[in-house]
């Protein structure tokens, strides 16, 4: 909308928040998988995932935009899926599926209207390596700078896991005798979200297994005294959203040492990366003495970038 569009959403019901003034176009529910379906097939899923597609090219066909952004595909699908406007595909987890020959194959087999968006630099020169005929362009991830307070901390650090998690890392520090005493002398409270049951753990940490209701995950990532993100050598070329929400709400993070996270160096003000459970007691230490933890974050507002990649297209 700040680049001048009016936005015409496609989605599932009750998906997305639909600002005022924007269309709203509902992908029949018969489209997607329920509960007792998941044990379907690939060729299944992409059976479903094609429907969907469908549906939102009769709605380009008939609003006959300027552009179609796609949030998130999987080239298996998307292959199908052909409008003759400029069509931008969010790459999350897809340029790592790249490795997988039939996933590049398809990739490569896109139409050349499809512009590639990279959330970060180095999804962006991976794509250009991999896929050199097709059109790619670095647009940052973004936070929200209209979110942007500063919260009355909870004594918690939040420790949001992925299938990506670093298991020694995270391993090494619930059952790190210093980081217990640590946490349990400063009455903070490590809070894992994971899908996986863990043993017997110190009473200063606190598991949380299964579905977590939105606000209690929206107080977990505005108002800890830290978010932990333990990723695992396997997070290569992916943006993580959770960090670009600590961005959002000025909370500090705390991050595994991995290739991804470099290229924020220069936007976070101390040493956010661990190795180990003593690096991860000192970043705590020193992340509760301060209240301000990043800069120059205008480098990632999308919207000029969104901006250039529009004036590039109507050319």
């Amino acid at each position: 909308m700040q680049t001048g569009h009016k936005l015409s959403y496609v989605s599932r019901k009750g998906y997305l928040e639909v600002p005022e003034n924007a269309e709203y176009y509902e992908i029949p529910e018969e489209y997607y998988l329920h509960q007792t379906e998941k044990q379907l097939s690939s060729i299944q899923h992409i059976k479903y995932d094609i429907k969907k597609l469908l549906y939102t090219k009769s709605v380009a066909n008939k609003i006959k935009p300027d552009a179609v952004v796609v949030l998130t595909y999987d080239a298996l699908s998307l292959v199908f899926f052909r409008v003759k406007c400029p069509t931008f595909v969010i790459n999350h987890v897809n340029v790592d599926f790249l490795s997988f020959w039939y996933r590049d194959l398809a990739t490569k087999l896109l139409p050349n209207n499809f512009i590639h968006v990279c959330l970060t630099k180095r999804i962006h020169e991976y794509m250009k390596s991999r896929c050199k005929n097709k059109k790619s362009v670095y647009i940052p991830h973004g936070y929200l700078p209209e979110h942007i307070q500063v919260n009355e901390k909870e004594n918690v650090v939040f420790c949001p896991t992925t299938s990506s998690m670093d298991k020694h890392l995270l391993n090494s520090i619930i059952n790190n005798g210093e980081v217990i005493k640590y946490l349990t002398e400063h009455n903070i409270q490590l809070v894992i979200k994971s899908n996986k049951q863990y043993g017997n753990v110190a009473s200063c940490i606190t598991i949380l297994n299964g579905f977590i209701h939105k606000k209690l995950y929206q107080k977990l990532v505005q108002s800890p005294i830290a978010i932990f993100l333990p990723y695992d050598k396997s997070f290569n070329y992916r943006a993580s959203g959770v960090f670009h929400e600590a961005l959002s709400y000025n909370t500090p993070i705390v991050t595994s040492a991995i290739p991804i996270f470099d290229e924020y160096k220069n936007l976070v003000t101390y040493d956010f990366q661990v190795k180990s459970p003593s690096e991860f007691i000192a970043v705590i230490e020193f992340v509760m003495q301060k209240s301000e933890y990043y800069r120059n974050l205008d480098i990632l507002d999308p919207c000029k970038y969104w901006k250039d990649c529009f004036i590039v297209q109507n050319r």
